[in-house]
């Protein structure tokens, strides 16, 4: 079966194929994921993005904060530093870990396992998984609710828009906007809407301050990626205020979509940016959706 695998902020980990991110709170600098099956919670992760000269104090500050027994244990992959803490009171766990290369500290909170000799599922499959994301200009993993991306290197997490059917996140970096989303199922979405239609439907457009207009007409597109070929359309548009204030900040735009077969899926995205948006760039991040980290070249 598909790896149940979800890599949020520079973090990942492999989670049972019944668990399911329940909630997801903040933003890339802190926030924290509440993971469990259908019947309740069972982890919880918290992380904290800082800078790296700062992230090794921030872990030791945490792990003062609790008092427990420390139990020492080689960092997973990524980590400098690790600790288990076991509280005396209660049927907690609480696993820290430092990555100094990133400047993350990241912390998962379960219950101990039930009986004795009994194989518990976060020890078992999410902590052997563990890892996070070394610094470099690759690029970074992102994968929830079985939809993957990659996000180009210097592109942060601005927002997100998790819902059943359509999951788009939006990065920026500096002045440029990437937005990347999944639409599925494919041939449900496409008899409703047009291909066209999911070239400018975002769900943070409604409110938009600068509003789009088109540079010619649509075009067809191709993205070349391993095992075929994606189809699609390409849109060039611009981005402005409003007159009479159009010149100010006036952004281009580079929208484009297509269709997985095989997935079932509309993968799409946009490019915008005060210059000519690099259409490498958003061909790379599309054909980059729902692969593997070693085939993405990201190992």
């Amino acid at each position: 079966m598909t790896p149940n695998i979800l890599a949020w902020c520079g973090w990942r980990l492999r989670m049972p194929q019944d668990w399911r991110p329940l909630r997801l709170e903040g933003e890339a600098k802190a926030g924290s994921a509440m993971i469990g099956d259908a019947a309740k919670a069972r982890l919880k992760v918290s992380w904290v993005q800082v800078p790296k000269a700062r992230a090794k104090r921030c872990w030791s500050r945490r792990l003062r904060r609790v008092q427990a027994e420390r139990v020492e244990s080689p960092p997973p992959r990524g980590f400098t530093d690790c600790i288990l803490l076991r509280p005396q009171k209660g049927e907690r766990l609480i696993w820290v870990g430092c990555a100094e290369g990133s400047g993350l500290v990241v912390e998962l909170i379960y219950r101990r396992p039930e009986g004795r000799g009994r194989d518990d599922q976060v020890d078992r499959v999410v902590m052997p998984s563990l890892q996070a994301a070394p610094p470099g200009e690759g690029g970074t993993f992102w994968s929830i609710f079985g939809a993957g991306f990659v996000a180009p290197g210097g592109f942060a997490l601005a927002g997100r828009s998790l819902h059943l059917g359509e999951i788009s996140l939006r990065f920026a970096r500096g002045k440029e906007v990437l937005s990347l989303g999944q639409v599925y199922p494919a041939d449900l979405a496409l008899s409703r809407r047009p291909l066209g239609f999911w070239l400018r439907s975002w769900p943070w457009e409604q409110k938009a301050l600068r509003r789009f207009r088109p540079l010619g007409e649509d075009r067809p597109w191709r993205v070349q990626r391993r095992g075929g070929e994606l189809a699609g359309l390409l849109r060039a548009g611009r981005k402005a205020v409003r007159w009479p204030l159009g010149f100010l900040a006036p952004r281009r735009v580079l929208s484009a979509a297509a269709v997985d077969l095989s997935a079932g899926r509309i993968l799409r995205g946009e490019l915008q940016s005060p210059a000519e948006p690099g259409e490498p760039i958003l061909a790379r991040a599309i054909g980059d959706m729902n692969r593997a980290e070693a085939e993405a070249g990201l190992c």
